[in-house]
């Protein structure tokens, strides 16, 4: 990540592929209207125009948006992709330390995460590192909300779904949404062998409900992205 961090130190940019010839000009445009106080909701410079909220790979709603009013399009591309590599590595971090209480295994783990070439090689598709953050910091909340359970962490849950849903990029969504929910069936299952509860849907019901409300909420608060996504995907081929 040093490395990625110097020639931005130096006023460089992430050009290569999708960064130059789609997310750039798509930002820059998406800048143009904010400065204008103005969401842009219609990309007139597009195939004679088209839907931008509700293109499924736009996060207009992220909280990182208002940034655009003070920067370029190519330094906010910057400063989003840095920011969600560090958080990767630093929710990484928080998770592995929660089972191992060993700072050292913790930090190589996280700088495995976000160094790996899974996440270097994706930079030039912005919201893929965007949601690649919210993977371990799921699995923390989950482990949070297990063993300490607490309104707080269904409501963390919530949030981050939420958000995960916003960094626009569905099949980063699915894929970590996924590997949550089987990381939640999972860990309650360890859990009921080692409680051998006597009332055992029951035990399970009320176990799940609080994931059930937090992926419930979460989809509430991303609303605002996934219904213009599913009447553009219901117009447009």
């Amino acid at each position: 990540d040093a490395l990625l961090i110097l020639p931005l130190c130096k006023g460089r940019a992430l050009y290569w592929g999708d960064i130059l010839l789609y997310f750039e000009p798509m930002h820059h445009f998406e800048r143009e209207m904010l400065l204008k106080g103005q969401v842009p909701l219609w990309n007139p410079y597009l195939l004679g125009g088209q839907p931008f909220v509700g293109n499924p790979q736009m996060w207009v709603f992220f909280p990182t948006t208002p940034i655009l009013r003070f920067v370029p399009a190519w330094l906010y591309l910057n400063c989003v992709c840095y920011l969600s590599l560090f958080l990767c590595g630093y929710f990484f971090y928080k998770f592995v330390y929660r089972w191992t209480r060993s700072e050292w295994a913790s930090l190589m783990s996280g700088m495995v995460y976000m160094g790996s070439a899974c996440i270097i090689a994706r930079l030039q598709f912005p919201p893929m590192v965007m949601s690649a953050l919210f993977c371990p910091l799921l699995l923390l909340l989950v482990d949070n909300q297990l063993a300490t359970p607490h309104l707080r962490y269904v409501v963390a849950i919530a949030v981050s779904v939420g958000l995960l849903v916003l960094a626009a990029h569905p099949q980063m969504a699915y894929f970590i949404l996924g590997i949550s929910v089987v990381y939640v069936i999972m860990r309650l299952w360890d859990s009921a062998n080692q409680e051998e509860p006597t009332h055992i849907v029951r035990w399970w019901v009320r176990r799940l409900m609080p994931f059930c409300v937090a992926l419930i909420w979460g989809v509430g608060i991303s609303a605002v992205q996934v219904l213009p996504v599913l009447q553009l995907s219901r117009e447009s081929p």
